[in-house]
């Protein structure tokens, strides 16, 4: 059931703030004035909350904190207080919804559950096995590492590609000024001059003269899609999973984004493995995780002949783009007994191997950048100085 925020006075005449659990807000009134207080209105959590809930960084603060918290013996519905000294933020709502859970006997790890967009499968699998064998804070710690180990990785493929998306920027703004404000100067003083304009330079203004025209139907467009259309497209598995499986096919891209799922799934398994999860629950536990619709309907696959036939190399069979060094040690370490040890090895290895290839993607995309600028802006500049070309021959 989804959860409010609740604005009420006591029978006592007192305004209070409370959480609770209804079906509905009319649900709310009722069960409030049966009572004899008076309900003033409930705001659901999640429109508190907003789309974003709590960033990467944020959940690791939390979790920190959490960490913190239960190592020094705090009881979960205390510690969980704790977080709500700032009554509007994320955390204050989410820790408010989480004890109130506990307050009812809910566990925690299924409190969590109410918030699947922030605690991944990972997250309350780990909290799971926490709560039941009463060592909670050393299964934050790997949960910890992991978020810190992601966030990590994110920061390598976004740093990289900033700038890229600079030079990209400053060029399309180059262009756009110099098509928009000098070129069209030069082509009406050529007219006035009795003279034809190049034919570069009439190609250009008829682009601009076009470009301003639809631009208030581009700017609504754009909208539109923006507003409407991609929200719907993102939340379409048939388009989330023909775009995954498209991008695996890219060159040099494809590679940047199968080191990354090879480097989340090695570190991955290699946390749940230490921590003493079933290599089947472990794997069950990754796939959850995955985001990429493709790999994950592989790594479903590959677990189901895994269950029909035993052993890795029937899962890696199934699972080809996590084939490779991943597969080799993991082979390894499923005959030798020590297969955390070697998902861990896998990790390092694939996550050098990403940088590398980052840095090839950096190597291509700069240049390939640097190359249209040039083109653009000397297709500019030409359309700008033909005029005067012209004008100095018939001279």
């Amino acid at each position: 059931m989804p959860s409010y925020r609740c604005e009420i006075i006591t029978p006592e005449g007192k305004p209070v703030l409370v959480l609770k659990t209804a079906e509905s807000p009319e649900a709310l009134r009722r069960e409030i004035e049966a009572t004899g207080g008076i309900f003033c209105g409930a705001t659901p959590i999640d429109q508190l909350l907003g789309k974003s809930l709590l960033s990467l960084e944020r959940l690791i603060v939390f979790t920190r904190k959490l960490h913190a918290y239960t190592r020094a013996h705090l009881p979960l519905a205390q510690a969980l207080a704790l977080f709500q000294r700032e009554p509007d933020s994320p955390e204050a709502l989410i820790s408010q919804v989480l004890q109130h859970h506990i307050l009812e006997g809910v566990p925690l790890y299924q409190a969590m559950a109410t918030f699947p967009e922030v605690f991944s499968a990972l997250y309350r699998s780990s909290v799971r096995i926490g709560e039941e064998s009463g060592e909670l804070p050393y299964f934050l710690e790997g949960v910890i590492e992991h978020l810190t180990t992601m966030k990590t990785l994110r920061a390598e493929l976004t740093s990289a590609m900033v700038y890229p998306s600079i030079l990209a920027v400053v060029a399309l703004l180059t262009v756009l000024g110099l098509a928009w404000t000098t070129v069209p100067i030069f082509e009406a003083a050529i007219r006035d001059l009795g003279k034809a304009p190049p034919f570069l330079t009439v190609l250009v203004v008829q682009a601009i003269t076009l470009g301003m025209t639809a631009l208030p139907y581009l700017a609504t467009g754009g909208f539109l899609i923006w507003w409407w259309g991609i929200p719907r497209l993102r939340s379409s598995q048939t388009v989330r999973r023909a775009i995954d499986r498209f991008l695996l096919t890219v060159p040099v891209i494809s590679g940047v984004i199968l080191r990354f799922h090879r480097s989340v799934f090695s570190k991955t398994m290699a946390l749940l493995l230490r921590r003493g999860i079933h290599l089947v629950e472990s794997l069950h536990i990754t796939t959850d995780a995955t985001d990429n619709s493709h790999v994950k309907e592989c790594l479903v696959r590959g677990i189901q002949r895994m269950k029909e036939s035993g052993g890795l190399q029937v899962f890696f069979r199934e699972v080809p783009v996590l084939g490779g060094l991943t597969e080799e040690l993991a082979l390894a370490g499923e005959e030798t007994g020590a297969l955390a040890e070697m998902f861990g090895i896998a990790f390092e290895y694939e996550s050098e191997e990403l940088r590398g290839a980052i840095r090839r993607l950096l190597s291509l995309v700069e240049p390939a950048l640097i190359l249209c600028t040039g083109i653009l802006v000397g297709t500019m500049l030409l359309a700008m100085f033909l005029p005067i070309f012209k004008v100095a021959e018939s001279m």
